[in-house]
């Protein structure tokens, strides 16, 4: 493997033998564009492809702002998930200012000028440990590249071995790899970027093909006993008062439902004495950040279901592509106990999804019964950890061991019914301590979009 790092003039160089014309600029629209990306690429590396195939070029950029164009572009036509939308990623960025922008590792793979995939990654201190990571990994139930489909479709493990080769070269100072959550299939092919150290995640991810009209496709999930059952508890909240379900658009009215689903599933997860990735402060200020995000360029959806104006369940999802991802769902257990508010919005969803021709719905990651009850697909998870320092050793097999634990304690019933019990009665005790927030009140909007999924460019 030949490599084409360490002066500016060979970057410079490697630059103008990787990047073609642009399409529709003119010579000094060109020279400017070319002049940007030199200023920009801190390291290039080419990477021989072990099957004789053309070389890869990597173009390493170290601020996420500075990939901005190229990665909006290249999202359009490449298969990615809703993780590894620029939007996404920066509103997780924007509520990490702590971290400074060298720390981004924005990799870019070129053959033969035409750009093949984005490698969003991040190097992170932790213990002492330098670690290359997933961009945004934390708030993220998939992580993983965008990737031209074509490319993905021929590409080898070996070859895969050969371009993370050339990722640790053009980035430097690793200890290890820590690349979680990462899908056994993108878009149906076998992901050949999870290599080396790999082991299943603690838990898969569920999905729902929604093939056909929505009638049959809820008689083929749901029994007819199943349906009559959530027919009359939702009657029954109609005899209790005005039955609503609509999306939320009004910025006002979203920041306040987004505050009150988040709070609920926090409460809900605390009483069951579940792991709580609601509570994250990361997470919360991702969602809140790509909120803002104008109308018609938002892939974040808020759908409530109201009683007499009053919200009583509530979604927060991602609209990409075909997919309809369900990132955060939670109700009020105060209202009609019983009434199972929560699936009837969830079936809500469902419908308006399939009649708007998505093709999948995606429950993301997580083990919980309902998915299990509602999916036709699981989607395997793998995390590579692996060490290039004896440090970075150590910390792979620190990781894998704690790994196993976890998987083997969700084996155990009896054990994981004890450790939720403690962490139930954890969570009590430590609510005695804490004030109790306030309730904003989320009224009805009749100008709301009552049934639109919205459109979203990419």
């Amino acid at each position: 493997m030949g490599s084409s790092q360490g002066s500016s003039s060979t970057i410079s160089d490697q630059i103008d033998r990787t990047l073609p014309a642009f399409s529709g600029f003119s010579a000094r629209e060109n020279w400017h564009a070319r002049e940007f990306w030199k200023n920009n690429v801190s390291k290039a590396v080419r990477v021989v492809d072990p099957e004789s195939t053309p070389d890869i070029d990597l173009l390493l950029i170290s601020n996420l702002s500075d990939a901005e164009v190229i990665w909006t572009q290249f999202q359009r036509s490449a298969w990615h998930t809703p993780f590894q939308d620029y939007r996404w990623v920066k509103s997780w960025c924007q509520g990490k200012a702590s971290d400074s922008p060298s720390d981004h590792k924005i990799v870019l793979g070129y053959v033969d000028g035409s750009l093949k995939f984005i490698l969003p990654l991040i190097v992170d201190r932790s213990f002492g440990i330098n670690r290359l990571s997933w961009l945004a990994s934390e708030v993220n139930d998939y992580n993983c590249p965008l990737v031209e489909f074509e490319f993905l479709s021929g590409m080898t493990e070996k070859l895969a071995g050969k371009i993370w080769e050339g990722v640790t070269r053009i980035v430097g100072d690793i200890d290890v790899f820590h690349l979680t959550g990462q899908p056994e299939f993108l878009s149906n092919v076998a992901n050949p970027f999870v290599v080396r150290g790999a082991a299943p995640s603690s838990c898969g991810s569920h999905l729902l093909s929604l093939d056909g009209d929505w009638d049959s496709l809820y008689r083929q999930m749901r029994s007819s006993k199943s349906r009559s059952r959530l027919r009359q508890k939702e009657n029954k909240l109609k005899r209790a008062g005005k039955l609503q379900f609509r999306s939320v658009s009004a910025q006002a009215e979203r920041d306040l439902t987004i505050d009150r689903i988040l709070r609920w599933k926090i409460d809900q997860l605390e009483v069951k004495g579940d792991r709580n990735p609601s509570s994250s402060a990361a997470l919360k200020q991702t969602i809140k950040n790509i909120s803002n995000i104008e109308a018609g360029n938002n892939p974040l959806r808020v759908y409530g279901l109201y009683l007499d104006a009053k919200l009583v369940a509530g979604i927060i999802a991602l609209v990409g592509g075909r997919t309809f991802s369900l990132f955060v769902t939670s109700y009020d257990p105060k209202i009609l106990p019983g009434c199972s508010t929560g699936t009837v919005l969830l079936t809500k969803t469902l419908e308006l999804a399939t009649r708007a021709g998505l093709e999948t719905y995606d429950f993301l990651a997580g083990d919980e019964t309902y998915k299990r009850h509602w999916c036709n697909q699981t989607l395997g998870l793998k995390d590579s950890i692996f060490g290039l320092t004896a440090s970075g050793r150590y910390y792979a097999s620190v990781s894998h061991l704690i790994l196993e634990y976890k998987k083997s304690l969700k084996s155990n019933a009896r054990a994981m019914a004890l450790l939720r019990k403690l962490n139930s009665l954890k969570n009590q005790a430590a609510s005695l301590w804490e004030p109790v927030p306030e309730e904003h009140p989320v009224d009805d909007h009749p100008s709301s979009s009552s049934q639109q999924i919205g459109q979203s460019t990419s």
